[in-house]
């Protein structure tokens, strides 16, 4: 019997740079765990293996020196898919023949015709006030794309399936390599070259992959507006609640703040995650949106707002409130 996938050549520099990189070794551990069922960090779209299957891919990586073959029962990720899902490797393009990512504009900047895939208004947008924008580099292109990652599991007749994960709608920055490079080095030795590139850019980019959007995303305009001029009455007015800014600067502006781990605490009590109904769903989940998603909008928000904030109140113990100046807090 021959291994399921053929093995990489030259991965010694590649694991090499993984190894001495704390940060990566971080990472690979914590894609192989969420991805494992029955664990604290569990991926919600991770599947357990069958009995049939696991004995199977066992007694088949013992036979043939092939961990990708157990890792695939145990995890459904390939040692490659491991490392790709860890970003600690870049990903193929069109691997396998299958057109990823999906190039979805021109050389112009402007939308392909018969795209398959919607493109919301506002993404494009954003990607056109990018486009106009770009850096004038040879070799550089800028386009909107299409593109997911990849896992491999094991179906019940033991054969084995690709299933598509992270599908995502984003800019998407190419520069060609040279061709010494392109036409000589082994896939695993181009990623060694390009590892510091790509790690640098990482922590320069850290929510690449990650929600792009802003507070107004999730702003109803009519309903704003009813608002606004319900807090343009004389007298005094209260207005409380996230985002209120939006609705008036006020004489007086309060920052509320709550701490990431007492967000986590009150979801395992029951807390909905922001504008949703979700008291009863898992807390894996619900944390997850907070991560990707809302704790992202509202450091922003925080952000936009800091420089008119005049006091900082801290809610994180109920029932005892601590609150500062602002100035006192922007001089701290």
């Amino acid at each position: 019997m021959s291994s399921i996938f053929p093995r990489e050549q030259r991965v010694e520099q590649l694991f090499d740079r993984i190894l001495r990189d704390p940060r990566a070794c971080r990472r690979l551990k914590e894609t192989f765990y969420e991805s494992c069922p029955e664990t604290d960090l569990m991926d919600a779209d991770s599947v357990e293996a069958s009995d049939k299957i696991f004995a199977n891919a066992l007694i088949h990586a013992y036979q043939n020196q092939d961990l990708s073959a157990f890792l695939m029962a145990i995890c459904g990720n390939s040692m490659f898919d491991l490392l790709r899902n860890s970003f600690l490797i870049p990903l193929r393009f069109n691997d396998k023949d299958v057109e990823n990512p999906v190039i979805l504009t021109d050389e112009t900047g402007a939308l392909r015709d018969n795209l398959p895939v919607a493109v919301p208004d506002k993404k494009y947008k954003i990607f056109c006030d990018l486009y106009r924008e770009k850096p004038e580099i040879r070799d550089f292109q800028m386009c909107l794309a299409y593109g997911f990652r990849e896992r491999h599991v094991y179906s019940e007749d033991l054969k084995v399936q690709t299933d598509k994960i992270g599908e995502h709608l984003g800019v998407l920055l190419l520069y060609q390599l040279p061709k010494d490079i392109e036409n000589h080095a082994a896939d695993a030795e181009i990623y060694a070259t390009v590892w510091n590139y790509m790690m640098q850019l990482e922590e320069t980019l850290p929510r690449a992959f990650m929600y792009y959007g802003k507070m107004d995303d999730f702003i109803d305009d009519i309903k704003l507006a009813q608002y606004q001029s319900l807090a343009s009455h004389k007298g005094r007015v209260l207005v409380y609640g996230v985002g209120v800014s939006y609705i008036h600067k006020g004489d007086t502006l309060i920052y509320c703040d709550l701490s990431r781990w007492e967000i986590q605490l009150r979801y395992r009590k029951g807390m909905p995650n922001f504008k949703q109904d979700n008291d009863d769903e898992d807390v894996l989940k619900k944390i997850k949106r907070n991560f990707f998603i809302e704790w992202r909008i509202a450091d922003k928000h925080k952000m936009d707002i800091f420089e008119n904030i005049d006091y900082f109140l801290d809610s994180n113990q109920e029932g005892n409130p601590k609150i500062v100046t602002g100035n006192a807090l922007k001089s701290a």
